[in-house]
């Protein structure tokens, strides 16, 4: 059910523009959802609450507005994709939704063993459904196994090749109006290819989400989402390999890429929120000077002196290094 039937979904750029719009005064939501205890415990993920965190602050980091859920059932994981699906996000720049789970191809492993395919998952915040986020990127992250399958490497040597750059057509400007598809301007990630296993640290947590920690940091506002997603494989791929030999040797010495898919038709690149400190009126802080030396004005600051404070930006804090022991997802 559409929670804003008498809204029509906006334009949020122009019809032909390269980029999408992240000048919003607000980031947007994000929403971690975490599985990492089951009645089996054998199947418990140690190392994901660090991932839960680990993400959370990162997403923080760039201004969004994050909510976490652990362990959720059937009905409560619903419950919470419906009320962030039909939250008002007109004023937001985008949407990202991460899961942690166990799963298989294209299904999620929910708390109560339930199997759920990410293609019902995507279609809830299509625009169709969800006119406020029309014209604005859907971010999703997926931790989770797709198979039982490894990937063994292949060892390469000396010589490296590059591609030629693409060509990148000129377009005509923008419309008054336009069609836009419902399944349009979505990006999920996956940890792992279909049929693959992904690795998690039980310590220092997944190889995946921990490369989008340390990528984000480094990254976040010089690549496109495109890119840090190129940057976030590269990490996981090149700099890790499974140690797993004290538990299945048929998963030891392994390693993982990263893959996405995509029906973004713009670039999406975050830029920095600014803090736009309120200024005290001078009235105020003469009054706060009269309250404090027994209204001798001969001792207040001329206004002119009053010195106007500076926007300024959030800074990051150091994401951990990744270690390669892992344990699989």
């Amino acid at each position: 059910m559409n929670p804003f039937p008498d809204v029509l979904p906006e334009m949020p750029v122009s019809k032909n523009s390269p980029y999408y719009n992240m000048d919003h005064p607000d980031r947007g939501r994000a929403v971690i959802f975490n599985f990492d205890e089951w009645v089996d415990t054998s199947n418990n993920r140690a190392g994901s609450a660090k991932d839960k965190n680990d993400l959370a602050k990162c997403l923080e980091d760039l201004d969004f507005d994050v909510l976490t859920k652990d362990n959720l059932d059937t009905h409560e994981f619903w419950k919470i994709l419906r009320e962030v699906r039909d939250e008002d996000h007109r004023s937001r720049d985008c949407l990202v939704v991460a899961i942690m789970s166990h799963g298989e191809k294209n299904h999620i492993l929910l708390r109560d063993e339930t199997l759920v395919p990410l293609s019902l998952i995507l279609e809830v915040f299509q625009t169709d459904k969800c006119p406020t986020l029309a014209g604005k990127p859907k971010i999703f992250i997926i931790q989770a196994c797709r198979g039982k399958g490894c990937d063994t490497g292949t060892r390469l040597y000396s010589k490296e090749f590059v591609s030629n750059p693409c060509q990148m057509d000129v377009t005509d400007s923008g419309a008054f109006c336009y069609l836009n598809p419902n399944s349009a301007d979505s990006f999920v990630a996956f940890s792992c290819p279909p049929g693959q296993r992904a690795f998690r640290n039980r310590y220092n947590g997944s190889w995946f989400i921990q490369a989008i920690c340390k990528i984000f940091k480094e990254e976040a506002y010089n690549e496109d989402i495109q890119a840090l997603f190129t940057n976030v494989a590269r990490e996981v791929a090149l700099n890790n390999q499974s140690s797993t030999f004290d538990v299945e040797t048929e998963t030891d010495k392994k390693v993982q890429v990263p893959v996405s898919k995509s029906t973004l038709i713009r670039k999406v690149m975050f830029r920095p929120k600014r803090i736009i400190p309120l200024q005290p009126k001078i009235d105020q802080v003469i009054d706060s000077f009269e309250n404090i030396i027994g209204n001798n004005k001969q001792l207040l600051p001329p206004p002119s002196t009053v010195v106007e404070v500076n926007n300024h930006y959030c800074l990051d804090n150091p994401v951990p290094k990744i270690k390669k022991n892992c344990q699989l997802m």
